[in-house]
């Protein structure tokens, strides 16, 4: 994989962004522990420092992932207090540090951006970091606690399609083709390498993935043939 220049996100694909955030995701992967190995003495949850190992595993594997955002789901006494951090607030590490790290958790949510590669209708080729690509979510069952990656923009197949904004209507987006390698090829290697990671550092395998936009999707991310709907 070739690295290529980082620039700011270019213009072009700004309405593919957006769109993508309100239509069907691209791909979506879960892995899965059985809950008892995190037994607390209240049902369906994990302590907070735990939660927190899950988080960093995933933030490990995805080191082209930026947390934008993290609500952390606390069990307190029969109800349930909701702990927020934005980058507003400092770093995420240091912010997680000072948290009760034996505190009673029901799950999070986790909101990033993400680097990733591009190609433009001139040809050029680089990487930016693009806004709301993804999101990460653990929650708990009787029996599991799962860990749900998902990702929203399609710019993992040889062709994409590219969304407008139609300036008549801010609900309707026109599309068209376009070719998206090697952009496309560098995204799918860099996706495939984390899932991976992820699985390792995890200790737990990927156990379902799903897409609703392209025609299929694998355990280690989007196959070269992949094409959108």
């Amino acid at each position: 994989m070739v690295t290529s220049p980082i620039q700011p996100a270019p213009s072009f694909l700004e309405a593919t962004i957006e769109f993508a955030r309100y239509g069907k995701r691209v791909g979506e992967w879960d892995i899965r522990w059985d809950s008892w190995a995190f037994a607390t003495k209240q049902p369906e949850t994990v302590q907070l420092a735990q939660l927190l190992q899950f988080v960093a595993q995933f933030r490990s594997a995805f080191a082209w992932l930026y947390p934008t955002k993290l609500q952390i789901l606390i069990w307190d006494h029969q109800k349930t207090l909701t702990l927020d951090w934005t980058p507003v607030v400092g770093a995420l590490d240091d912010w997680s540090a000072h948290l009760p790290q034996d505190a009673l958790t029901l799950g999070c949510e986790m909101e990033l951006d993400g680097l990733l590669h591009w190609v433009g209708p001139d040809q050029t080729v680089a990487r930016s970091v693009f806004p709301g690509v993804s999101e990460f979510m653990i929650a708990l069952d009787e029996t599991s606690v799962w860990a749900t990656f998902t990702l929203w923009p399609n710019l993992f197949t040889d062709w994409v399609y590219v969304y407008q904004r139609d300036p008549s209507n801010p609900y309707v987006f026109p599309r068209h083709e376009a070719p998206f390698l090697p952009a496309a090829r560098d995204n799918r290697d860099q996706l495939a390498a984390s899932l991976r990671r992820w699985e390792e550092l995890a200790q737990a395998p990927i156990v379902e993935w799903s897409t609703e936009s392209l025609d299929r999707v694998e355990r280690y991310g989007i196959p070269d043939d992949a094409s959108p709907w």
